[in-house]
């Protein structure tokens, strides 16, 4: 009998509120414990003419970001969440880029959730 993979990696990578009126970048995670699929989800409220775009961003060295192909998402409604789910990334580090083009949002919470063998 094998183990299970399951969300057992939970951790909490930004708490706010803060209002994000200008481009916003969270300090890099470490995705590399997670042995299969993960997720980020992004939550906020209280927007304002909102037009903001949400990027996923991976790196293999902490110092060079990429976007991953396809991660950006334009919001416009004034409160919702938003999540990327990835399946089986090589990289090592992840972070979420806020892109404010108008308008902003309080940003709540963003979150890190990994599937690995226990």
């Amino acid at each position: 009998m094998g183990f299970v993979l399951d969300a057992i990696i939970r951790e909490d990578i930004f708490i706010g509120p803060e209002t994000v009126s200008v481009d916003f970048l969270t300090d890099s995670f470490d995705i590399s414990k997670a042995e299969s699929d993960f997720s980020v989800q992004l939550t906020y409220d209280n927007g304002s003419a909102v037009n903001v775009n949400l990027y996923l961003e991976v790196s293999s060295d902490n110092v060079n970001f990429s976007e991953i192909t396809g991660s950006g998402q334009n919001i416009s409604d004034a409160s919702g969440s938003h999540i990327w789910d990835i399946q089986g990334s090589g990289a090592v580090f992840a972070r979420v880029k806020i892109e404010v083009i108008a308008g902003s949002i309080d940003l709540q919470k963003i979150e890190y959730t990994g599937k690995r063998r226990h």
